[in-house]
């Protein structure tokens, strides 16, 4: 049993010796050469191909993160804007409101002016009038008192 082990073991030894032999003698084979100098260009092909769509990822990923950031502030410079309109509308507004009530105010100041006057001119025509009549009566009495009494009295 030892023996045919032993002779399994030569054997399986000179079959790695002849597969060394051969694979030997293959690689010292022109053709095998280039066919071995051929995968080692696709090889590095592959490789390199690989090493710039790793590049390009990098990089396309960097421009969506630049695009990203770019919106970002674009978005906050329109809320920006945005509430600067507000903002100038409400003061626009408010200016506009107080401008209103000021001339409501000035209106109705005019309004009051024009009733004063009306009121002085009316009472100044009513003292005319008392005057006038008080002037006439004035006259009145007094042509009373000059005119000759009758004998009798």
């Amino acid at each position: 049993m030892q023996e045919q082990q032993q002779q399994h073991e030569q054997q399986h030894a000179q079959q790695h010796v002849s597969q060394q032999s051969q694979a030997q003698q293959q690689a010292q084979d022109p053709i095998v050469q280039m066919q071995q100098q051929e995968l080692q260009l696709k090889a590095q092909e592959v490789q390199r191909k690989s090493q710039k769509d790793l590049a390009d990822i990098a990089l396309r990923k960097k421009q969506l993160e630049m695009d990203a950031l770019k919106t970002a502030a674009q978005i906050k410079q329109q809320n920006n804007r945005e509430h600067a309109n507000m903002q100038m509308d409400a003061l626009k507004t408010a200016a506009q409101l107080r401008q209103d009530q000021v001339e409501n105010e000035r209106s109705h100041a005019m309004d009051a002016v024009k009733h004063a006057t009306t009121l002085a001119q009316q009472e100044a025509m009513a003292d005319k009038g008392h005057a006038v009549d008080l002037h006439k009566h004035n006259m009145q009495m007094k042509a009373m008192q000059n005119k000759p009494k009758p004998k009798g009295e």
